[in-house]
């Protein structure tokens, strides 16, 4: 009976060669506001602002879209065919749980998050829009 229970909460072994290799996670880049800039401004890139929406409206950046943290849905923010989805949020915090949300829902692709969000994107001098906000 020991032995039962025992095998009931051992930790599986991983896999041989034979059955296959463990899935490796997605690798997330850091990417710093330049070349987050350089990248989206030749279309390579999906930027996905998860900021609210009253910080949306008093700026963004330019060619990014909105899908707040407080409602993230990954599905949703899953980049178009062929563009590498990079998150962004303030300072760096929320992204990165974003990033987590996007983890667990089984999102397997590479992505990004903006170093710094949109701080360090205006620290950059960077262009902020802050026209009427549109989603």
């Amino acid at each position: 009976m020991l032995a039962r229970i025992r095998a009931m909460f051992a930790r599986p072994s991983p896999p041989s060669p034979s059955t296959g290799a463990a899935t490796m996670p997605p690798k997330i880049d850091i990417l710093d506001a330049r070349d987050v800039q350089a990248r989206l401004a030749r279309g390579e890139i999906d930027l996905v602002d998860v900021r609210e929406e009253n910080e949306w409206a008093a700026g963004r950046i330019p060619g990014a879209r909105l899908q707040p943290l407080s409602r993230f849905d990954p599905e949703a923010a899953k980049p178009a065919p062929g563009k590498l989805l990079v998150l962004h949020c303030r300072s760096g915090v929320r992204c990165g749980k974003a990033a987590e949300q996007m983890l667990a829902a089984g999102y397997a692709a590479p992505f990004g998050r903006l170093a710094g969000g949109i701080l360090a994107w205006a620290e950059a001098g960077l262009p902020v829009d802050t026209g009427k906000a549109s989603s």
